[in-house]
């Protein structure tokens, strides 16, 4: 149920992109079986129904997003006796969804 993928970044960033990945260079993301989904997957639809509105301004930034992700994604695997940090690269006070 793992998904392994080694990213190796580019020394020169990208302009308009913002990336945020489900586990840093050298981690397996895992699954989250009880949820039918990926851990990091799981968290990231959570977020964005709305979890991961921390001010509850009905705005969600990509900041919000990767600060709620990583903390339950570190949680969860933790607690699976595992190591998974998602990392978000780009420009944190992008929008993603507002309602």
């Amino acid at each position: 149920d793992s998904r392994g993928l080694k990213l190796v970044p580019i020394e020169r960033p990208a302009t308009g992109v913002t990336v945020l990945s489900a586990a840093t260079s050298g981690q397996i993301s895992g699954p989250l079986k009880d949820k039918e989904h990926g851990l990091f997957t799981y968290y990231v639809l959570k977020g964005l129904g709305g979890a991961a509105d921390k001010n509850k301004d009905k705005k969600l930034s990509i900041s919000e997003l990767s600060h709620y992700v990583s903390a339950n994604v570190k949680e969860t695997a933790g607690s699976q006796g595992r190591e998974q940090t998602p990392e978000l690269q780009g420009e944190e006070s992008r929008v993603l969804v507002r309602w």
